[in-house]
């Protein structure tokens, strides 16, 4: 089973599993044209075809990301404060 970076799409011939984890999928390889099931005799010499998408079964691997922190008394950077919410409102800062 082929295993592909899940960020660009890249075959790994040895993914490194202390750096990240791997998870199983399905990629996209193409279109293959079907035979519809008795249209041959009706509708001869080819019959009625149609395309289906073909998947190949794999392995995605994604590279392990920073875990935040746990500590529920560090607040994260990103995050606004109620009090700065409120202040926001208040102040009458408008959704665009």
């Amino acid at each position: 089973m082929k295993t592909y970076n899940a960020l660009t799409g890249e075959e790994i011939e040895n993914p490194d599993l202390e750096a990240g984890y791997t998870y199983p999928g399905k990629r996209y390889i193409g279109t293959q044209k079907v035979v519809l099931e008795g249209s041959v005799a009706r509708y001869p010499p080819d019959g009625l075809r149609h395309e289906e998408s073909v998947y190949e079964d794999c392995l995605f691997w994604r590279p392990k990301e920073d875990e935040p922190s746990t500590d529920p008394d560090v607040p994260d950077a990103d995050v606004a404060t109620w009090n700065e919410l409120a202040a926001a409102y208040n102040e009458g800062v408008g959704m665009a």
